[in-house]
């Protein structure tokens, strides 16, 4: 899946994007990138902002700010309620970022 364009760095354009392989559930790599040719896609052009495998890595900056993208479907499993959390530092510069499902939603029962 390669989803642009976004602001995800925390700059001023959306000119970011980001490319999830899966396989099932699991997920493979995830890559956050910026669109530097324009071509609204991730290609040899683009910068890397971050890559990550299947664990956690974290780049030793402050956090500046959050960004959130919710709700897809990015597991394949069709409902929309998956997302993308990234945290970005200064100078847009991407610090950290992780694929969350939301909870299950709990019916209210009616009044009668």
């Amino acid at each position: 899946m390669d989803e642009c364009c976004r602001n995800l760095d925390g700059g001023t354009d959306a000119n970011d994007g980001y490319v999830l392989h899966a396989r099932g559930r699991r997920i493979e790599r995830l890559t956050l990138y910026e669109d530097l040719d324009g071509d609204r896609r991730f290609s040899g052009a683009d910068r890397v902002l971050l890559s990550r495998g299947p664990n956690p890595s974290f780049v030793d900056d402050s956090v500046a700010g959050s960004i959130r993208v919710c709700c897809v479907d990015l597991d394949g499993e069709g409902p929309a309620d998956d997302g993308l959390l990234v945290l970005n530092g200064a100078g847009e510069r991407v610090v950290l970022a992780g694929i969350f499902e939301q909870g299950a939603r709990v019916a209210t029962p009616e009044l009668r």
